[in-house]
């Protein structure tokens, strides 16, 4: 049996024989190939109550990505053969002798991590698009690049065997104050410790998705009983500028790292609409740095698109 697919200017033929379960895969010019594969389709899905959005892609250098959109067409090849076999009746036995692979992916960051919604609607797109993706998350609370890296993280980030890893970190790297060269250094400690333990497996970095700062006020309201001003404190909280200086210190460090980003805050609007899209739209948690589940469902399916778009564009070259 043989499944033909076409991705762009390139034909995959996918022998398959259900007796010696031999996998035959023949790289055909496309002028030998009748039948065209449409790309993932993908729909615009930022609220339209987010203003000064940008275009959801990956930015900088995607060629480290190229050896893993390769294994994501064979896997999008072996979903669409598992759904041929199903529909002619194959048992159990036979569909186990399809070929297996997984890519796994690796999440690692701060709390918006460690609360595991972001990560998973992210794994949940790509699996649901791609089978065989594994989406793991390692995140911790607080976390900055600095107290992230640790010898015992940078063990635990090995032992998943990743075939990629994605690194969120920033809004607790500027929170409460920021400098921009212990943050690029602070990264470039960071990915020279990875790189010891897995040199080869391509990184994407992310930047934080925007948050406020809680500030401290004093109000005061005069007593006519006691006669005299009343003192309060009061929080309420201003726009994190240091967010939009992070962001462009990360795309930086992958821009001259040659790491794709994908950068949230200016998809999402950006020094002065990034914070409020989130709090305005109803997807900011009361503290004003952590989202509602809706909102972390959000940045998921944004990052899982950001990656099937690039993997479109590969496979349309």
């Amino acid at each position: 049996m043989a499944l033909l697919l076409f991705f762009g200017g390139r034909g995959y033929c996918y022998s398959y024989s259900q007796r010696d379960t031999t996998i035959k895969i023949d790289v055909l010019d496309s002028n030998q190939v009748n039948s065209v594969f449409s790309p993932v389709l993908l729909r615009d899905i930022l609220p339209d109550g987010f203003e000064n959005t940008s275009k959801n892609t990956l930015s900088g250098s995607l060629s480290s990505l190229e050896p893993l959109f390769e294994r994501m067409i064979m896997l999008r090849l072996a979903q669409e053969r598992r759904a041929e076999m199903e529909q002619q009746g194959a048992d159990a036995e036979e569909l186990g002798n399809l070929p297996a692979d997984t890519i796994r992916v690796l999440h690692i960051g701060d709390s918006h991590v460690r609360g595991h919604y972001y990560p998973r609607a992210a794994g949940s797109v790509l699996m649901y698009h791609f089978g065989a993706i594994a989406y793991y998350d390692f995140g911790i609370d607080g976390a900055t690049c600095i107290s992230y890296n640790t010898d015992e993280n940078i063990a635990r980030i090995a032992s998943y065997s990743p075939d990629l890893i994605v690194i969120s970190f920033g809004t607790n790297d500027c929170y409460h104050s920021y400098t921009a060269s212990i943050h690029y250094a602070s990264m470039e400690k960071l990915l020279s410790n990875i790189r010891s333990v897995l040199a080869e497996v391509p990184i994407i970095l992310t930047t934080p998705p925007g948050c406020y700062y809680a500030k401290r006020g004093t109000k005061s309201v005069y007593s006519k009983k006691r006669k005299k001003n009343i003192y309060t404190r009061y929080t309420y909280y201003e726009n994190n500028p240091r967010n939009g200086v992070a962001a462009a210190t990360i795309n930086r460090f992958g821009r001259e790292h040659n790491i794709p980003v994908w950068d949230l805050f200016t998809i999402c609007g950006g020094v002065n609409y990034a914070s409020k899209n989130w709090w305005e739209n109803g997807m900011m948690r009361p503290d004003r740095v952590h989202f509602t589940v809706e909102g972390y469902h959000l940045q998921g399916q944004l990052f899982a698109t950001s990656i099937i778009q690039a993997f479109n564009d590969y496979v349309g070259k």
